[in-house]
Protein backbone atom coordinates (compact mmCIF):
# COMPACT_ATOMS: atom_id res chain seq x y z
CA UNK A 1 0.00 0.00 0.00
CA UNK A 2 2.91 2.26 0.64
CA UNK A 3 4.60 1.61 -2.30
CA UNK A 4 1.03 2.39 -4.55
CA UNK A 5 0.93 5.51 -2.67
CA UNK A 6 4.70 6.69 -3.44
CA UNK A 7 3.96 5.98 -7.34
CA UNK A 8 0.13 7.43 -6.80
CA UNK A 9 1.44 10.88 -8.14
CA UNK A 10 2.43 9.27 -11.42
CA UNK A 11 -0.90 7.07 -12.08
CA UNK A 12 -3.23 9.36 -10.49
CA UNK A 13 -5.45 6.01 -10.05
CA UNK A 14 -4.91 3.92 -7.33
CA UNK A 15 -5.45 0.65 -9.20
CA UNK A 16 -3.21 1.93 -11.82
CA UNK A 17 -0.42 2.23 -8.86
CA UNK A 18 -1.11 -1.16 -7.72
CA UNK A 19 -0.32 -2.57 -11.33
CA UNK A 20 2.52 -0.59 -12.03
CA UNK A 21 3.71 -1.95 -8.28
CA UNK A 22 3.42 -5.63 -9.52
CA UNK A 23 5.23 -4.69 -13.52
CA UNK A 24 8.08 -3.25 -11.55
CA UNK A 25 8.47 -6.47 -9.66
CA UNK A 26 7.82 -8.42 -12.25
CA UNK A 27 11.03 -6.72 -14.35
CA UNK A 28 13.22 -7.73 -10.76
CA UNK A 29 12.12 -11.22 -10.70
CA UNK A 30 13.26 -11.27 -14.52
CA UNK A 31 16.87 -9.65 -13.21
CA UNK A 32 17.34 -11.38 -9.96
CA UNK A 33 16.70 -14.96 -12.14
CA UNK A 34 19.28 -14.10 -14.35
CA UNK A 35 21.60 -13.74 -11.71
CA UNK A 36 20.16 -16.55 -9.85
CA UNK A 37 20.75 -18.92 -12.66
CA UNK A 38 23.92 -17.82 -13.13
CA UNK A 39 24.67 -18.49 -10.19
CA UNK A 40 23.88 -22.00 -10.28
CA UNK A 41 24.79 -22.92 -13.67
CA UNK A 42 26.99 -20.19 -15.68
CA UNK A 43 25.43 -17.79 -17.93
CA UNK A 44 23.84 -20.05 -20.19
CA UNK A 45 21.49 -20.96 -17.13
CA UNK A 46 21.13 -17.17 -15.92
CA UNK A 47 19.90 -16.48 -19.93
CA UNK A 48 17.05 -19.44 -19.93
CA UNK A 49 16.05 -18.19 -15.94
CA UNK A 50 15.52 -14.69 -16.96
CA UNK A 51 13.57 -16.15 -20.20
CA UNK A 52 11.40 -17.71 -18.01
CA UNK A 53 11.10 -14.84 -15.50
CA UNK A 54 9.78 -12.71 -18.58
CA UNK A 55 7.53 -15.36 -20.50
CA UNK A 56 6.53 -17.89 -17.95
CA UNK A 57 2.48 -17.47 -17.50
CA UNK A 58 3.08 -17.54 -13.95
CA UNK A 59 5.32 -14.81 -13.66
CA UNK A 60 3.16 -12.92 -16.33
CA UNK A 61 0.42 -12.87 -14.91
CA UNK A 62 1.08 -11.59 -11.70
CA UNK A 63 3.28 -9.31 -13.06
CA UNK A 64 0.41 -7.76 -14.80
CA UNK A 65 -2.17 -7.83 -11.94
CA UNK A 66 -2.89 -5.56 -8.67
CA UNK A 67 -2.14 -8.00 -5.78
CA UNK A 68 0.87 -8.38 -3.58
CA UNK A 69 2.11 -11.98 -5.20
CA UNK A 70 4.36 -10.00 -7.82
CA UNK A 71 6.70 -8.25 -4.72
CA UNK A 72 6.19 -11.27 -2.86
CA UNK A 73 7.51 -13.60 -5.50
CA UNK A 74 10.92 -11.01 -6.48
CA UNK A 75 11.49 -10.61 -3.35
CA UNK A 76 11.31 -14.60 -2.26
CA UNK A 77 13.61 -14.85 -5.37
CA UNK A 78 15.76 -12.17 -3.55
CA UNK A 79 16.16 -14.11 -0.41
CA UNK A 80 17.23 -17.30 -2.07
CA UNK A 81 19.64 -15.40 -4.03
CA UNK A 82 20.88 -14.10 -1.48
CA UNK A 83 21.48 -17.72 0.57
CA UNK A 84 22.60 -19.31 -2.68
CA UNK A 85 25.69 -17.25 -2.48
CA UNK A 86 26.15 -18.10 1.05
CA UNK A 87 26.50 -21.66 0.47
CA UNK A 88 28.37 -21.33 -1.92
CA UNK A 89 31.02 -19.00 -0.01
CA UNK A 90 30.48 -15.63 -2.20
CA UNK A 91 30.83 -12.38 -0.42
CA UNK A 92 29.15 -13.50 2.64
CA UNK A 93 28.49 -10.00 4.18
CA UNK A 94 26.40 -8.72 1.10
CA UNK A 95 25.17 -12.19 0.27
CA UNK A 96 24.17 -12.21 4.05
CA UNK A 97 22.74 -8.62 3.77
CA UNK A 98 20.71 -9.48 0.41
CA UNK A 99 19.23 -12.54 2.46
CA UNK A 100 18.25 -11.11 5.25
CA UNK A 101 17.46 -7.36 3.74
CA UNK A 102 14.71 -8.98 1.25
CA UNK A 103 13.60 -11.82 3.76
CA UNK A 104 12.39 -8.79 6.39
CA UNK A 105 11.21 -6.62 3.74
CA UNK A 106 9.21 -9.68 2.08
CA UNK A 107 7.05 -10.64 5.65
CA UNK A 108 5.14 -7.01 4.93
CA UNK A 109 3.75 -8.66 1.92
CA UNK A 110 3.14 -11.63 2.32
CA UNK A 111 4.03 -13.10 6.67
CA UNK A 112 3.55 -16.62 5.65
CA UNK A 113 6.67 -16.14 2.68
CA UNK A 114 8.69 -15.14 5.61
CA UNK A 115 7.93 -18.11 7.32
CA UNK A 116 8.34 -20.65 5.08
CA UNK A 117 11.83 -19.38 4.05
CA UNK A 118 12.93 -19.16 7.32
CA UNK A 119 14.17 -22.30 7.50
CA UNK A 120 16.61 -22.40 4.31
CA UNK A 121 17.61 -18.16 5.70
CA UNK A 122 18.70 -19.78 9.14
CA UNK A 123 20.90 -22.79 6.83
CA UNK A 124 22.59 -20.87 4.79
CA UNK A 125 23.18 -18.21 7.79
CA UNK A 126 24.53 -21.67 10.27
CA UNK A 127 26.74 -22.13 7.08
CA UNK A 128 27.87 -18.68 7.05
CA UNK A 129 29.74 -19.36 10.43
CA UNK A 130 32.36 -21.34 8.40
CA UNK A 131 33.28 -18.41 6.53
CA UNK A 132 35.75 -16.02 7.51
CA UNK A 133 34.32 -13.04 8.78
CA UNK A 134 30.77 -15.48 8.57
CA UNK A 135 30.25 -14.41 12.44
CA UNK A 136 29.90 -10.78 11.88
CA UNK A 137 27.54 -11.22 8.55
CA UNK A 138 25.89 -13.21 9.87
CA UNK A 139 25.21 -10.99 13.14
CA UNK A 140 24.14 -8.09 10.58
CA UNK A 141 22.24 -10.02 8.28
CA UNK A 142 20.09 -11.28 11.16
CA UNK A 143 20.04 -7.52 12.59
CA UNK A 144 18.44 -6.24 9.32
CA UNK A 145 16.37 -8.82 9.49
CA UNK A 146 14.61 -8.12 12.28
CA UNK A 147 14.67 -4.37 12.18
CA UNK A 148 12.45 -4.44 8.81
CA UNK A 149 10.59 -7.30 10.30
CA UNK A 150 9.29 -5.13 13.09
CA UNK A 151 9.10 -2.15 11.04
CA UNK A 152 5.78 -3.92 9.28
CA UNK A 153 4.74 -6.23 12.10
CA UNK A 154 4.73 -3.06 14.66
CA UNK A 155 2.32 -0.69 12.81
CA UNK A 156 0.62 -3.64 12.22
CA UNK A 157 -0.18 -4.51 15.63
CA UNK A 158 -1.23 -1.31 16.51
CA UNK A 159 -3.59 -1.20 13.66
CA UNK A 160 -5.30 -4.39 15.12
CA UNK A 161 -5.41 -2.71 18.77
CA UNK A 162 -2.81 -4.27 20.15
CA UNK A 163 -0.93 -7.76 20.53
CA UNK A 164 -4.40 -9.86 21.62
CA UNK A 165 -5.90 -8.35 18.83
CA UNK A 166 -3.81 -9.12 16.34
CA UNK A 167 -3.61 -12.63 17.55
CA UNK A 168 -7.06 -13.15 17.78
CA UNK A 169 -7.16 -12.21 14.25
CA UNK A 170 -4.74 -14.86 13.36
CA UNK A 171 -6.90 -17.46 15.02
CA UNK A 172 -10.04 -16.13 13.32
CA UNK A 173 -8.42 -17.78 10.36
CA UNK A 174 -8.16 -21.38 11.89
CA UNK A 175 -11.26 -22.24 10.16
CA UNK A 176 -9.82 -22.03 6.56
CA UNK A 177 -6.89 -24.41 7.12
CA UNK A 178 -9.85 -26.70 8.83
CA UNK A 179 -12.13 -26.32 6.19
CA UNK A 180 -10.50 -27.22 3.50
CA UNK A 181 -7.36 -29.38 4.76
CA UNK A 182 -6.91 -33.06 3.46
CA UNK A 183 -7.25 -33.91 7.33
CA UNK A 184 -10.49 -32.54 7.39
CA UNK A 185 -11.93 -32.87 3.66
CA UNK A 186 -10.21 -36.09 2.75
CA UNK A 187 -8.43 -37.02 -0.37
CA UNK A 188 -10.54 -34.43 -2.67
CA UNK A 189 -8.90 -32.13 -1.33
CA UNK A 190 -5.75 -33.34 -1.71
CA UNK A 191 -6.46 -34.12 -5.71
CA UNK A 192 -7.65 -30.17 -6.00
CA UNK A 193 -4.31 -29.26 -4.40
CA UNK A 194 -2.05 -31.01 -6.50
CA UNK A 195 -3.86 -29.99 -9.30
CA UNK A 196 -3.33 -26.72 -8.38
CA UNK A 197 0.19 -27.45 -7.44
CA UNK A 198 0.46 -29.28 -11.25
CA UNK A 199 -0.48 -26.15 -13.03
CA UNK A 200 1.76 -23.73 -11.12
CA UNK A 201 4.57 -26.39 -11.63
CA UNK A 202 3.93 -25.90 -15.36
CA UNK A 203 3.14 -22.33 -15.89
CA UNK A 204 6.11 -21.42 -13.81
CA UNK A 205 8.83 -22.60 -16.77
CA UNK A 206 5.86 -23.06 -19.37
CA UNK A 207 7.54 -24.88 -22.87
CA UNK A 208 10.78 -24.63 -20.58
CA UNK A 209 10.16 -27.63 -19.04
CA UNK A 210 11.09 -29.85 -22.87
CA UNK A 211 14.83 -27.96 -22.30
CA UNK A 212 14.83 -28.76 -18.98
CA UNK A 213 14.19 -32.26 -19.62
CA UNK A 214 16.47 -33.08 -22.40
CA UNK A 215 19.41 -31.40 -20.38
CA UNK A 216 18.81 -33.95 -17.48
CA UNK A 217 18.35 -36.55 -19.67
CA UNK A 218 21.62 -35.90 -21.35
CA UNK A 219 23.39 -35.08 -17.89
CA UNK A 220 21.95 -38.40 -17.01
CA UNK A 221 23.36 -40.28 -19.92
CA UNK A 222 26.81 -39.32 -18.90
CA UNK A 223 27.48 -36.34 -20.00
CA UNK A 224 27.48 -34.25 -16.81
CA UNK A 225 29.09 -31.21 -17.71
CA UNK A 226 28.15 -28.47 -20.21
CA UNK A 227 31.38 -29.09 -22.48
CA UNK A 228 32.56 -25.80 -22.59
CA UNK A 229 35.30 -24.36 -20.36
CA UNK A 230 34.32 -21.60 -17.63
CA UNK A 231 30.96 -23.09 -17.05
CA UNK A 232 30.53 -25.03 -14.26
CA UNK A 233 29.49 -28.61 -13.88
CA UNK A 234 25.98 -28.91 -12.52
CA UNK A 235 27.57 -31.30 -10.18
CA UNK A 236 30.10 -28.78 -8.67
CA UNK A 237 27.23 -25.74 -8.63
CA UNK A 238 24.88 -28.27 -6.57
CA UNK A 239 26.89 -29.34 -3.51
CA UNK A 240 25.12 -30.63 -0.76
CA UNK A 241 24.81 -27.36 1.12
CA UNK A 242 22.78 -26.20 -1.84
CA UNK A 243 20.94 -29.30 -2.59
CA UNK A 244 19.27 -28.84 1.04
CA UNK A 245 18.91 -25.29 0.46
CA UNK A 246 17.11 -25.87 -2.23
CA UNK A 247 14.70 -28.72 -0.55
CA UNK A 248 14.63 -26.17 2.38
CA UNK A 249 13.20 -23.16 0.20
CA UNK A 250 10.46 -25.55 -1.70
CA UNK A 251 9.57 -28.45 0.87
CA UNK A 252 7.69 -26.35 3.73
CA UNK A 253 4.88 -24.22 1.32
CA UNK A 254 4.80 -27.34 -1.16
CA UNK A 255 4.13 -29.70 1.69
CA UNK A 256 1.74 -26.76 3.22
CA UNK A 257 0.00 -25.48 0.17
CA UNK A 258 -0.56 -29.46 -0.72
CA UNK A 259 -2.01 -30.58 2.69
CA UNK A 260 -3.25 -27.49 4.10
CA UNK A 261 -4.76 -24.63 2.00
CA UNK A 262 -4.04 -23.85 -1.58
CA UNK A 263 -6.51 -21.02 -2.68
CA UNK A 264 -4.25 -19.10 -5.31
CA UNK A 265 -1.34 -19.92 -7.98
CA UNK A 266 0.37 -16.68 -6.36
CA UNK A 267 0.85 -18.86 -2.98
CA UNK A 268 3.19 -20.79 -5.34
CA UNK A 269 5.50 -17.45 -6.30
CA UNK A 270 7.23 -18.17 -2.72
CA UNK A 271 9.31 -21.12 -4.35
CA UNK A 272 8.63 -20.77 -8.16
CA UNK A 273 11.71 -18.39 -8.65
CA UNK A 274 14.00 -21.41 -7.51
CA UNK A 275 12.23 -23.77 -9.48
CA UNK A 276 12.76 -21.91 -13.03
CA UNK A 277 16.43 -21.74 -11.87
CA UNK A 278 16.74 -25.20 -11.34
CA UNK A 279 14.92 -25.56 -14.78
CA UNK A 280 17.27 -23.27 -16.14
CA UNK A 281 20.16 -25.03 -14.56
CA UNK A 282 19.22 -28.30 -16.00
CA UNK A 283 18.67 -27.01 -19.79
CA UNK A 284 21.87 -25.30 -19.73
CA UNK A 285 24.01 -28.24 -20.28
CA UNK A 286 22.33 -28.34 -23.99
CA UNK A 287 24.07 -24.67 -24.78
CA UNK A 288 27.06 -24.68 -26.06
CA UNK A 289 27.43 -21.47 -28.08
CA UNK A 290 25.58 -18.33 -28.45
CA UNK A 291 23.52 -18.97 -31.26
CA UNK A 292 21.95 -22.09 -29.74
CA UNK A 293 21.18 -20.15 -26.34
CA UNK A 294 19.88 -17.33 -27.98
CA UNK A 295 17.86 -19.65 -30.71
CA UNK A 296 16.24 -21.11 -27.43
CA UNK A 297 15.39 -18.16 -25.58
CA UNK A 298 13.83 -17.11 -28.20
CA UNK A 299 11.80 -20.49 -28.72
CA UNK A 300 11.01 -20.39 -25.20
CA UNK A 301 9.69 -16.37 -25.36
CA UNK A 302 7.60 -17.28 -28.60
CA UNK A 303 6.48 -20.77 -27.01
CA UNK A 304 5.08 -19.22 -23.73
CA UNK A 305 3.62 -16.07 -25.19
CA UNK A 306 1.21 -18.65 -26.99
CA UNK A 307 0.64 -20.72 -23.54
CA UNK A 308 -0.11 -17.04 -22.04
CA UNK A 309 -2.25 -16.34 -24.80
CA UNK A 310 -4.03 -18.93 -25.81
CA UNK A 311 -3.82 -21.11 -22.24
CA UNK A 312 -2.54 -24.93 -21.84
CA UNK A 313 -3.82 -27.23 -24.73
CA UNK A 314 -3.74 -30.13 -22.88
CA UNK A 315 -5.67 -28.97 -19.86
CA UNK A 316 -8.95 -30.08 -21.84
CA UNK A 317 -10.41 -26.06 -21.70
CA UNK A 318 -10.98 -25.78 -18.15
CA UNK A 319 -11.00 -22.57 -16.64
CA UNK A 320 -10.73 -21.28 -13.45
CA UNK A 321 -8.64 -19.33 -11.21
CA UNK A 322 -5.65 -21.44 -12.00
CA UNK A 323 -5.77 -21.01 -15.69
CA UNK A 324 -3.31 -18.12 -15.59
CA UNK A 325 -3.86 -16.54 -19.18
CA UNK A 326 -5.06 -14.13 -22.02
CA UNK A 327 -8.53 -16.79 -22.25
CA UNK A 328 -8.63 -16.77 -18.72
CA UNK A 329 -8.93 -12.81 -18.12
CA UNK A 330 -11.10 -12.41 -21.33
CA UNK A 331 -13.51 -15.04 -19.92
CA UNK A 332 -13.76 -13.70 -16.70
CA UNK A 333 -14.52 -9.89 -18.14
CA UNK A 334 -17.15 -11.86 -20.65
CA UNK A 335 -19.03 -13.48 -17.45
CA UNK A 336 -19.58 -10.39 -15.22
CA UNK A 337 -20.66 -8.36 -18.63
CA UNK A 338 -23.52 -10.96 -19.06
CA UNK A 339 -23.90 -10.95 -15.37
CA UNK A 340 -24.71 -6.86 -15.26
CA UNK A 341 -27.09 -7.44 -18.34
CA UNK A 342 -29.01 -10.58 -17.13
CA UNK A 343 -29.69 -9.27 -13.77
CA UNK A 344 -32.82 -6.68 -14.99
CA UNK A 345 -34.23 -9.49 -16.06
CA UNK A 346 -34.26 -10.49 -12.02
CA UNK A 347 -35.64 -7.66 -11.07
CA UNK A 348 -34.70 -4.26 -10.20
CA UNK A 349 -31.75 -3.34 -7.24
CA UNK A 350 -33.53 -4.62 -3.71
CA UNK A 351 -35.17 -7.22 -5.14
CA UNK A 352 -32.55 -9.67 -5.99
CA UNK A 353 -29.67 -11.34 -3.55
CA UNK A 354 -26.51 -11.59 -4.99
CA UNK A 355 -24.40 -14.72 -3.64
CA UNK A 356 -20.03 -13.64 -3.75
CA UNK A 357 -17.90 -16.67 -4.27
CA UNK A 358 -14.68 -16.69 -1.55
CA UNK A 359 -12.52 -16.89 -4.12
CA UNK A 360 -10.02 -14.01 -5.65
CA UNK A 361 -11.51 -13.50 -8.91
CA UNK A 362 -14.90 -13.91 -8.29
CA UNK A 363 -15.40 -12.26 -5.07
CA UNK A 364 -17.12 -10.02 -3.17
CA UNK A 365 -15.31 -6.77 -4.39
CA UNK A 366 -14.69 -7.70 -7.46
CA UNK A 367 -19.05 -8.70 -7.92
CA UNK A 368 -19.48 -4.75 -6.43
CA UNK A 369 -17.08 -3.32 -8.80
CA UNK A 370 -18.42 -5.26 -12.16
CA UNK A 371 -22.43 -4.69 -11.21
CA UNK A 372 -21.95 -1.24 -9.21
CA UNK A 373 -26.14 -0.59 -9.48
CA UNK A 374 -26.46 -4.28 -7.63
CA UNK A 375 -23.59 -3.27 -5.26
CA UNK A 376 -25.68 -3.16 -2.03
CA UNK A 377 -27.08 -6.30 -3.12
CA UNK A 378 -24.28 -8.44 -2.72
CA UNK A 379 -22.80 -10.56 0.07
CA UNK A 380 -21.12 -13.49 1.01
CA UNK A 381 -22.84 -16.01 2.77
CA UNK A 382 -21.96 -18.67 5.92
CA UNK A 383 -23.53 -21.31 7.07
CA UNK A 384 -24.25 -21.25 11.26
CA UNK A 385 -20.92 -23.87 11.80
CA UNK A 386 -19.47 -23.95 14.95
CA UNK A 387 -16.14 -23.32 13.61
CA UNK A 388 -16.41 -20.14 11.87
CA UNK A 389 -15.18 -17.60 14.37
CA UNK A 390 -17.57 -15.18 16.08
CA UNK A 391 -14.81 -12.45 15.55
CA UNK A 392 -15.05 -12.94 11.53
CA UNK A 393 -18.57 -12.15 11.84
CA UNK A 394 -17.94 -8.83 12.82
CA UNK A 395 -16.58 -7.77 9.72
CA UNK A 396 -18.63 -5.63 8.58
CA UNK A 397 -16.79 -5.07 5.48
CA UNK A 398 -17.32 -8.75 4.90
CA UNK A 399 -21.22 -8.34 4.32
CA UNK A 400 -21.80 -12.04 5.61
CA UNK A 401 -24.93 -13.58 5.80
CA UNK A 402 -26.26 -17.07 7.08
CA UNK A 403 -28.75 -18.80 4.83
CA UNK A 404 -31.28 -17.95 7.69
CA UNK A 405 -31.26 -14.25 6.94
CA UNK A 406 -31.04 -14.69 3.51
CA UNK A 407 -34.42 -16.80 3.58
CA UNK A 408 -36.43 -14.26 5.89
CA UNK A 409 -35.47 -11.64 3.18
CA UNK A 410 -37.81 -13.00 0.61
CA UNK A 411 -35.73 -11.70 -2.68
CA UNK A 412 -34.73 -13.65 -5.59
CA UNK A 413 -31.24 -15.48 -4.48
CA UNK A 414 -28.59 -15.88 -7.38
CA UNK A 415 -25.40 -17.29 -6.72
CA UNK A 416 -21.93 -16.35 -8.90
CA UNK A 417 -20.34 -19.28 -10.35
CA UNK A 418 -18.02 -18.87 -13.32
CA UNK A 419 -15.34 -21.53 -12.09
CA UNK A 420 -16.01 -24.81 -11.70
CA UNK A 421 -15.03 -25.15 -8.14
CA UNK A 422 -17.88 -22.79 -6.81
CA UNK A 423 -20.81 -25.23 -7.33
CA UNK A 424 -19.52 -27.43 -4.45
CA UNK A 425 -19.18 -24.83 -2.12
CA UNK A 426 -22.54 -23.81 -2.35
CA UNK A 427 -24.34 -26.62 -2.39
CA UNK A 428 -22.13 -28.08 0.76
CA UNK A 429 -22.88 -24.40 2.04
CA UNK A 430 -26.65 -24.95 1.97
CA UNK A 431 -27.05 -28.60 1.48
CA UNK A 432 -30.27 -28.21 -1.41
CA UNK A 433 -30.74 -28.60 -4.82
CA UNK A 434 -29.35 -26.36 -7.40
CA UNK A 435 -30.34 -24.78 -10.21
CA UNK A 436 -28.27 -23.18 -13.15
CA UNK A 437 -29.90 -20.51 -14.81
CA UNK A 438 -27.99 -19.04 -18.41
CA UNK A 439 -26.82 -15.82 -19.22
CA UNK A 440 -24.87 -16.11 -22.00
CA UNK A 441 -23.14 -18.69 -24.15
CA UNK A 442 -21.01 -21.26 -21.82
CA UNK A 443 -22.03 -19.20 -18.75
CA UNK A 444 -24.70 -19.47 -15.67
CA UNK A 445 -25.81 -17.97 -12.39
CA UNK A 446 -26.79 -20.55 -9.69
CA UNK A 447 -30.36 -20.32 -8.57
CA UNK A 448 -30.96 -21.79 -4.72
CA UNK A 449 -34.58 -22.63 -5.13
CA UNK A 450 -35.36 -23.43 -1.35
CA UNK A 451 -34.29 -19.55 -0.77
CA UNK A 452 -35.48 -17.65 -3.46
CA UNK A 453 -39.44 -16.87 -2.12
CA UNK A 454 -40.35 -15.22 -5.80
CA UNK A 455 -38.74 -14.93 -9.36
CA UNK A 456 -39.62 -13.50 -12.52
CA UNK A 457 -42.17 -15.79 -14.92
CA UNK A 458 -39.96 -18.21 -17.13
CA UNK A 459 -36.06 -17.40 -15.75
CA UNK A 460 -36.27 -20.51 -13.51
CA UNK A 461 -36.50 -22.85 -15.87
CA UNK A 462 -34.19 -25.56 -15.70
CA UNK A 463 -31.10 -24.80 -17.85
CA UNK A 464 -28.76 -26.74 -19.94
CA UNK A 465 -25.76 -25.46 -19.53
CA UNK A 466 -23.59 -27.31 -17.90
CA UNK A 467 -20.79 -25.56 -15.80
CA UNK A 468 -17.22 -26.78 -16.91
Amino acid sequence: MLLARALGGLTEDPHAALLLVSALSGGALVVTLFLLGRELAGREAGWLAAAFGASAPLFWFYGSVGLNYGPAGALSALTVLGCVRLCLGRAPLPAALLAGGALGVLGGFRPTDQLFLAPAYLWALAGAFRQPRGNRAAGWSAATCALLTVGWLAPNIGSAGGIAAYLAGIRSLEHVFGSSSVFRAGLPALSVAAYTHRRCLESAVGVGWIVAALGVGRWALGSGAFGRSGVRAFGDTSSARVRLLAALVIGPAFLFYLLGHFNSPGYALVYSGLVAALAAASGGRLLTDGRRLAAVVAAILAGNGLLFLYGAPWDGGRLGQRALSAVEIADHARYFRELREALPRLGPPGKVRILASWTSTEGLRVVQAAVPEYAGDAALAVAARPELPEPLGRLGFYRLMTPEEIRAEGRVVVCVVRTWEDPPHHRRLFGEALEFAPIGPGHAVMVLPALTVESPPGYREKATVKQQ
